[in-house]
């Protein structure tokens, strides 16, 4: 599977999330660091964007989540 995207993104973000492609629809669980409290967003993914040293993935114009508080997407859980 090829994964597109902009330059900036790590590879690791890529790897361990290879069902985020642009253009494609999912279900992302987040979950924010020091609670257990997990929230869904079904949505297209637009794109990947790195800002600093923090992976986004951009859902809509303004609209971007932290990779690094994804625990799964499409009801795949990430192995910690």
């Amino acid at each position: 599977m090829s994964i597109s995207t902009p330059a900036g993104v790590s590879t690791a973000s890529l790897v361990l999330w290879a069902g985020l492609q642009p253009g494609h629809s999912c279900i992302l669980v987040y979950r924010a660091p020091g609670t257990s409290a997990e929230f869904s967003v079904r949505a297209v993914v637009q794109g990947l964007r790195r800002r600093g040293l923090v992976d986004y993935v951009c859902l809509a114009p303004g609209c971007e989540l932290r990779l690094d508080w994804l625990v799964a997407v499409n009801g795949q859980r990430r192995e910690n």
